[in-house]
């Protein structure tokens, strides 16, 4: 595009003149307006040489730098978010997959720094940031991190850092709540389910777990955390979760670990008479520890795990990958009947995973936050909803961490 001076003289720049950029609000574009010069000049995107930047740029005082990529194309399951969407005819931008501008990766810059003078120390030239190639400058620009997966909510659901070692976080309570976050996990290899809240009429759990009454009835006069358990009948697999089965359960194997609590006058279940399921492989579930009227079970899934040569070890199972798979437990025996044995606040988890879980009441306060040994620190409020009590399960038991009263004075009255 021309350039013209004053007197009608052809020039190279319209950086020879005197004005500025601004934004038309009438077509969002962004223009040069010459002073004393009504005429706008629209400009396109602004681009770059291939996928090159400058160098550097004359700016020698830096002293920190970071970067953040932006997506706004995000894939995800909108079951558990929009179980009948398809009725209401809803596109991509109306189900939160299209449109929404989230943050991705994020980069650090990385130079060696000066110190050899110290009214100069700590400072750097800066190589610009490539935008339209991230990666094509590893050197300076470190990538730190990124998003692999949101919900419709903006939530990130999964992220990994510059080791490849995954994060998750799942949202229940009507994908409200974070209900359980987990370290070197992806996000369908874990799960935990604490039987309390029921969706789509009754028949499912969160994280879209089916549900059916004949697999053992919801007791709300019994419960280890929250207002209800589920009472185990015998002979019947109860599905507690749905996961994927991928490498990192492949190599290192699976745990299962439930909340247990038996009749006064029958025996705590013993190794084998609890089973835990995955595919084809079944695992005994044996006692860990006593918490009061509660117990925690556990099973664990050793897989396919090459030796410290890097051989197969032939005599473990291998895994079907890919796919949602459920989780099964169930009580066997014939020294039980329904009622006997209740089951709340069930977690699944990759073997060398940590996870820590949590159970909300109806005014969405914490009643309960499990540790990675998935023992729980429990809360109990007063009428007034203040937190008066801490109290923490143990292998020696519960234990009362810390006690608060809260006392405010009166007024008289005329």
């Amino acid at each position: 595009m021309p350039w013209f001076d004053d007197v009608g003289h052809q020039t190279n720049s319209f950086t020879d003149y005197v004005g500025q950029f601004y934004l038309n609000p009438n077509n969002g574009a962004i223009v040069w307006l010459q002073n004393e010069c009504p005429v706008e000049h629209a400009f396109g995107c602004i681009g770059v040489c291939g996928n090159q930047l400058p160098p550097q740029i004359p700016v020698d005082r830096i002293i920190s730098a970071n970067a953040m990529t932006y997506a706004d194309e995000w894939s995800y399951d909108d079951g558990p978010w929009l179980p009948n969407y398809q009725a209401y005819n809803a596109n991509d931008f109306e189900k939160g997959i299209l449109g929404n501008w989230r943050a991705q990766a994020q980069f650090t810059y990385r130079q060696e720094i000066d110190r050899n003078e110290n009214f100069n120390s700590g400072r750097f030239y800066l190589t610009p940031f490539n935008w339209k190639s991230p990666n094509n400058d590893p050197d300076k620009w470190v990538f730190t991190s990124a998003v692999s997966a949101y919900d419709p909510n903006g939530n990130a659901i999964e992220e990994y850092n510059i080791l490849g070692v995954y994060s998750t976080g799942l949202y229940g309570y009507n994908k409200t709540l974070p209900v359980a976050i987990a370290k070197n996990a992806q996000n369908q290899s874990v799960a935990f389910e604490s039987f309390e809240n029921l969706y789509a009429s009754g028949t499912k759990f969160e994280e879209g777990l089916p549900y059916v009454g004949s697999d053992g009835p919801l007791d709300d006069l019994n419960a280890h955390t929250g207002k209800q358990s589920i009472r185990m009948i015998p002979g019947r697999q109860l599905k507690v979760a749905n996961i994927v089965a991928n490498s990192q359960i492949q190599q290192e194997g699976m745990i299962v670990r439930a909340w247990i609590k038996v009749n006064r006058n029958k025996p705590l279940p013993a190794p084998g008479v609890l089973k835990a399921r995955l595919q084809f492989m079944t695992q005994g579930m044996e006692l860990v520890s006593k918490a009061g009227e509660w117990a925690l079970y556990e099973a664990a899934f050793p897989f396919y795990n090459p030796d410290l040569a890097g051989v197969p070890n032939p005599t473990l199972p291998q895994l079907v990958m890919g796919g949602l798979h459920p989780v099964t437990i169930e009580l066997s025996g014939n020294n039980y009947v329904t009622g006997d044995v209740h089951i709340d606040d069930v977690r699944v988890q990759p073997y060398q995973a940590e996870m820590a879980c949590y159970v909300y009441d109806k005014a969405q306060r914490i009643l309960a936050s499990f540790d990675d040994q998935h023992f729980a620190m429990l809360m109990e409020y007063n009428s007034e909803g203040q937190l008066v009590r801490k109290l923490k399960e143990t292998v020696e038991g519960v234990k009362t961490i810390s006690e608060t009263q809260y006392n405010v004075k009166g007024v008289v009255r005329q």
